[in-house]
Parts: C-alpha cells; sequence; structure tokens
C-alpha cells in the first residue's frame, strides 16, 4: 500500500493528470512519436517520461517509442 501511494503521487507530479486525461482523450489510443514529444514538451517533461507511464500503464507495448527514452547509465557510474 505504501509502494502503492508512493506510485500514484509520482506519477502525479511528473505528469498533471488533468492534462494526462486530455492527452489520452486527444490521442484516442494511438501514440505516435510526434504526439508524445509535443505532449512532453507542453508539460515540460522529456518524452521518455511520458513513454514509461504510457508503458508502464499497458497502454503503450515495451517494445515501441523506446528510443525517446534517455540512458542514464553514464549517470550512475
Amino acid at each position: 500500500p505504501v509502494e502503492q501511494a508512493a506510485n500514484a503521487l509520482a506519477m502525479d507530479w511528473l505528469i498533471p493528470p488533468p492534462e494526462y486525461a486530455a492527452f489520452l482523450s486527444r490521442v484516442g489510443g494511438t501514440f505516435s512519436r510526434d504526439a508524445v514529444v509535443a505532449f512532453a514538451a507542453r508539460i515540460g517533461r522529456q518524452p521518455g517520461v511520458v513513454v514509461g507511464r504510457l508503458q508502464w500503464e499497458g497502454l503503450l507495448p515495451y517494445t515501441h517509442l523506446n528510443g525517446l527514452k534517455a540512458k542514464v547509465s553514464a549517470h550512475l557510474a
């Protein structure tokens, strides 16, 4: 329960619920690269954040739009 609450808080902080709901409604389940990039720019987030959210929620397969995710391995060393 604590982890679920933390996940929900993080999701809402990263992508505000009203904007996310409007985005989902606008694109109608078809998540093109351009649509994701434009939405991410509008909310001031990296496109990979949006891709990760869509994938985590099962709205986008884990094999799609991964090129929009930034590599962090260089920053972890």
